[in-house]
């Protein structure tokens, strides 16, 4: 089982499965909803943050809030420890035709770094 960034991005990004995961780079328009997804080591574990990209505020929101449910208390395989997720905010820029919501989850690690 793979372990560090890659190994919980994956499991994550299983956990959120259907929606589809972009990068930066990618266009959004054909694409919406849809999340993109970053982790890093912390001192005690793993991070995670969701961005959840959605046609409008009200359903980037209700995205977020689905994520959390299935994120928040999840223990994944292998070496990490229960996720402890929070909604970090939303925005919708004007002109902009989208919207996105934050998730951050934190997990403690028992691997090496």
């Amino acid at each position: 089982m793979p372990t560090g960034d890659e190994g919980l991005t994956a499991l994550v990004q299983a956990r959120l499965a259907p929606l589809r995961v972009i990068t930066a780079a990618r266009p959004l328009d054909d694409w919406l909803p849809c999340i993109q997804l970053s982790t890093y080591a912390t001192e005690a574990g793993r991070h995670v943050t969701v961005i959840c990209w959605h046609t409008g505020r009200r359903k980037a929101e209700e995205a977020a809030g689905t994520i959390f449910r299935l994120l928040n208390g999840w223990y994944p395989p292998g070496p990490w420890h229960r996720l402890t997720a929070r909604i970090c905010g939303s925005c919708e820029p004007a002109g902009l035709g989208r919207a996105w919501a934050r998730v951050d989850a934190d997990t403690r690690w028992e691997g090496a770094a």
